[in-house]
C-alpha cells in the first residue's frame, strides 16, 4: 500500500501535483518566467464578466492569485508511477515519491472515488492500494508529461507544459517522455512539429493496475492553466506557417457546431448558424480541420461563439483582439467541480468574453451537461453591437 498525507492548498499544476508537496521530496533544477502582471491584472479584472455569484467570482480571483507563483523544473528519484486502465478504456497516471507520498490534490473527493485503487486509510486519507505489474526501470530518466487523449487537457496539460519544459532544458533524445498507447492522428499534427522522445511502456488492461518505477521523473510545473495557454498560443503564432493573405481577410464571427452526441448540447443550435450566417459569419466543427486551418480560419475571427472548454481553447489560434461568447450550461455554474475545473480555462479570455447561460435545459444521458436553449435574441444582439463597433 502507497500512503499519502492531507493536503490543504489548491493544486496549481495538472495531474494533481503542488509545488509545496514537491518540497522536501524533489531536487529543484530551475525556474522560468511568471506571468507579466498586465495580463494577471486583465483577467482579475474580466473574471466579473462571468455568470457566477460574488462568492464564486472572489473564489476564482483568490485562485488566480495564488497560482501566481515562477513555473519550476523539479526531479524525483526513483519514484512509482501508477498507471490504471479505466473500464472504459481512459488511462489515469499516479506519480509516488520513493517514501511512499501520493502526489494527489486530496480535496477531489468526489474524482477520487470513482477509482478502485483509491482507498481511504485510519488517518482518513486517501490512499494508493493495489497490485498489477512491476516493471523496474532505473535507467531511465523521464518526463513527468502523461498521455492524454481528451482535446483541452492534451493541449494545456501536455503540450503547454512539454513547450516550457523544451524552452527550459532543450528536449534532444535525453530527456523521454512516456506514453502507453498510439497518439491519435490530430494530435499528431502538433507533436510532429516538436524534436520529442518517447519510452512506450506495456499497456495495461482495463480495470488493470501497472507499476512503472524509473531511475528520476523531472516535473516541469506551470503554476496556472493560463500559464500554459499563453505558452501554447505563442507556439502556435510563432511557429505554424499561414497563408499572408489571411491576415487582410475580413473578420467575422465564427460558431463552433460541434458534431456527433455533443451537438445536443445547444437544442437550438440551427437556429443559431442561420442567424450567424445571416451577419456574415460560418458555422463550422473545428475538429474536422488540420492545425494550419484551424489557425488560418479563426484569424479571421472577430467573435467566436461556442459551448465548453474545448471550443474556448479555439480563441488560441484567433488574434488577440477576438471575442468570445460563451454558451454556459446552467450546470456548469452551479457545480462546484466546474468552478475550481472548468472556469480556469475562461481566464486567458475573461477581459474579452461575453456568456450566455441556456435555458429549458433538459438531461443528456451519460454526461453531467444537458441540453439547452440559448436565447437567439440575445446573440443577435451581441453580433449587431459588434458588427456597429467594427
Amino acid at each position: 500500500m502507497v500512503s499519502s498525507m492531507n493536503l490543504n492548498e489548491l493544486a496549481i499544476c495538472s495531474f494533481g501535483i503542488q509545488a509545496k508537496d514537491l518540497a522536501g521530496r524533489a531536487e529543484h533544477l530551475m525556474d522560468g518566467t511568471p506571468l507579466n502582471q498586465e495580463i494577471v491584472l486583465q483577467c482579475w479584472q474580466g473574471i466579473k464578466n462571468y455568470p457566477l455569484s460574488k462568492t464564486q467570482k472572489d473564489y476564482l480571483r483568490n485562485r488566480l492569485l495564488a497560482q501566481q507563483g515562477v513555473p519550476a523544473l523539479w526531479r524525483i528519484l526513483r519514484p512509482t508511477i501508477a498507471i490504471y486502465r479505466w473500464p472504459n478504456n481512459e488511462l489515469r497516471y499516479f506519480l509516488v515519491s520513493a517514501g511512499g507520498h501520493l502526489f494527489e490534490d486530496q480535496s477531489s473527493e468526489q474524482f477520487f472515488r470513482y477509482f478502485p485503487i483509491l482507498k481511504k486509510n485510519n488517518d482518513n486519507q486517501w490512499v494508493l492500494s493495489g497490485h498489477g505489474r512491476q516493471i523496474d526501470a532505473p535507467h531511465l530518466d523521464l518526463c513527468w508529461l502523461p498521455q492524454n487523449h481528451n482535446y483541452s487537457h492534451f493541449l494545456c496539460d501536455y503540450l503547454g507544459p512539454c513547450l516550457a519544459l523544451k524552452a527550459w532544458v532543450g528536449i534532444n533524445g535525453s530527456l523521454p517522455l512516456l506514453y502507453c498507447e498510439p497518439w491519435q492522428a490530430w494530435q499528431k499534427e502538433y507533436l510532429k512539429r516538436l524534436p520529442l522522445n518517447y519510452v512506450k511502456l506495456p499497456s495495461p488492461h482495463a480495470g488493470e493496475l501497472m507499476f512503472v518505477r524509473p531511475g528520476s521523473v523531472r516535473i516541469p510545473m506551470l503554476p496556472s492553466v493560463m500559464q500554459s495557454q499563453l505558452t501554447l498560443r505563442s507556439w502556435l503564432h510563432e511557429n505554424i506557417d499561414i497563408s499572408p493573405e489571411s491576415d487582410f481577410l475580413p473578420k467575422i464571427p465564427i460558431l463552433i457546431a460541434r458534431t456527433g452526441h455533443k451537438q445536443m448540447r445547444i437544442r437550438n443550435l440551427n437556429e443559431l448558424q442561420l442567424l450567424v450566417r445571416a451577419y456574415g459569419g460560418l458555422s463550422v466543427d473545428p475538429t474536422s480541420l488540420s492545425l494550419q486551418q484551424r489557425l488560418e480560419l479563426f484569424r479571421q475571427a472577430a467573435l467566436i461563439i461556442g459551448d465548453g472548454s474545448s471550443s474556448m481553447n479555439f480563441i488560441l489560434f484567433a488574434s488577440n483582439e477576438c471575442h468570445y461568447i460563451g454558451l454556459c450550461d446552467p450546470e456548469s455554474i452551479i457545480n462546484i467541480d466546474y468552478l475550481e475545473g472548468g472556469w480556469p480555462y475562461a481566464h486567458v479570455i475573461a477581459s474579452r468574453s461575453t456568456f450566455i447561460v441556456g435555458q429549458d435545459t433538459i438531461p443528456l444521458p451519460g454526461s453531467t451537461l444537458g441540453s439547452s436553449i440559448y436565447p437567439a435574441q440575445l446573440v443577435e444582439d451581441i453580433l449587431r453591437s459588434f458588427q456597429e463597433q467594427h
